[in-house]
């Protein structure tokens, strides 16, 4: 079962929402979290289903109906019963609200979720990006999720023309962006050095997604099939195809600072960072083991953290590295790369919350075991300090962060979790809170 999760701020919709249970505060004893799927049966007594009440109006209490301005939905793909879906729920920390809100069937498994929410083709809609087993990427309008098809699918050219009309407009008259006064494609004068006329798309299925903050009409997307693809949102389009991996890509990410560095992974055991207005590798990293997950540093935009399948956690300066070659055999103490066993079972996910406390960096193993640490001091001779560990006792896929409450994390297992940072006692008082 895979879990991906994205969040997005609301729009007002009628829906459902429910209270869910208030948080305890932690200690190292761990407690299972609540979430909506628990609930069940508890607010059937509550609230009742009428045929009698008019069609959007399923349920008797008028002001639970309505999805509130502040509210947050977050989006996590799943696997259920052999059917691939995408869950939408509404979240509203200071209200404690935590609820399934809607979910739809799409076209086959997700992989992995990209929330694009300045989309120049599709105005004034929140559309997410969502990789499947498909060698497509869909589109899809968050609050329209309920359409038996995306807007638009990348890498299908006959998909993507079917909803362009001439003169600029979309089938659901959206406006479109990137044709001239008489209808044709103009090609993005940020990336012609780079646009690829002959390019489609991959030729299987998408293994990762990201958007990049710095240039939000650009998209990149890694697959099976090997290759990385920049898309051009503005026309949805492909500009590149990067093939320096043989085998899939695990992992893609834009520098945090440099809108033209792109960090990747592989299971051909290689970190390979490069800058995409030039067909060529600016730095390839060798591993023993195959990477899992791999961000940036927020706090150093020069440092590189990458779990891998044994457990172990990388840290990687890219100014003291060099790339490896034939000739010279890839020394890791000369370039200044370190590493230190955090779990028996492979490390899935890395996260650094969005809050201002340096050093604060979570890891997740495919166990269910989270971690906390202070990554302060990260040396060979001395591992980071683990601040706490909580046991979600299920398998784990994905960690996310939330930026409108940036002490609360999601964590998607079988089912999908939030947890507030602050509401245990040893993380509060070791970051002081």
């Amino acid at each position: 079962e895979e879990d991906e999760s994205s969040s997005i701020r609301g729009k007002n919709k009628s829906k459902k929402k429910r209270k869910k249970k208030s948080y305890v505060s932690e200690s190292n004893e761990y407690i299972e979290l609540e979430n909506v799927f628990n609930d069940e049966h508890e607010y059937r007594k509550v609230i009742t289903e009428d045929s009698i009440i008019a069609n959007d109006k399923k349920y008797i209490y008028e002001d639970e109906l309505h999805l509130e301005t502040d509210d947050v939905l977050i989006l996590n793909g799943k696997i259920y019963s052999d059917v691939g879906t995408l869950e939408t729920h509404i979240f509203n920390y200071d209200e404690d609200i935590f609820n399934i809100y809607d979910d739809a069937i799409i076209d086959n498994y997700p992989l992995c979720l990209q929330i694009i929410n300045t989309c120049s083709y599709y105005k004034n809609k929140n559309i997410v990006a969502i990789g499947t087993l498909n060698k497509d990427i869909g589109l899809w309008d968050v609050h329209n999720i309920q359409e038996l098809e995306a807007l638009s699918y990348l890498g299908n050219k006959d998909s993507n023309e079917s909803g362009r009309k001439k003169g600029g407009d979309t089938k659901d008259g959206s406006k479109r962006c990137g044709v001239d006064k008489n209808g044709r494609k103009k090609r993005s004068r940020l990336y012609e050095d780079i646009q690829d006329d002959k390019l489609h798309g991959h030729s299987d299925c998408v293994t990762c997604l990201n958007l990049s903050k710095l240039t939000p009409n650009l998209l990149c997307s890694g697959s099976k099939d090997c290759s990385i693809i920049l898309w051009d949102l503005s026309m949805l389009s492909p500009l590149h195809s990067f093939n320096f991996h043989n085998k899939k890509i695990n992992n893609i990410s834009f520098h945090t600072t440099d809108r033209n560095i792109l960090l990747s992974t592989s299971s051909d055991k290689t970190i390979k960072i490069f800058d995409i207005r030039k067909n060529t590798v600016a730095l390839s990293i060798p591993f023993d083991k195959t990477p899992e997950s791999t961000i940036w540093s927020i706090w150093d935009d020069s440092i590189i953290f990458s779990s891998d399948v044994k457990g172990y956690i990388n840290k990687v300066d890219i100014r003291q590295v060099t790339s490896s070659s034939k000739s010279v055999p890839f020394n890791r103490a000369k370039n200044n790369i370190v590493q230190f066993k955090a779990f028996n079972k492979s490390c899935v996910a890395l996260l650094s919350p969005i809050i201002d406390y340096k050093n604060l960096i979570l890891a997740g193993s495919e166990d269910g075991i989270v971690k906390v640490f202070d990554f302060s001091i990260f040396t060979e001779r001395e591992q980071p300090h683990c601040v706490y560990t909580k046991n979600m006792d299920r398998n784990l896929f994905c960690m996310q962060n939330n930026e409108d409450w940036p002490n609360v994390v999601f964590l998607g297992c079988d089912q999908l979790y939030d947890w507030d940072l602050k509401s245990c006692n040893e993380i509060r008082k070791y970051f002081k809170m």
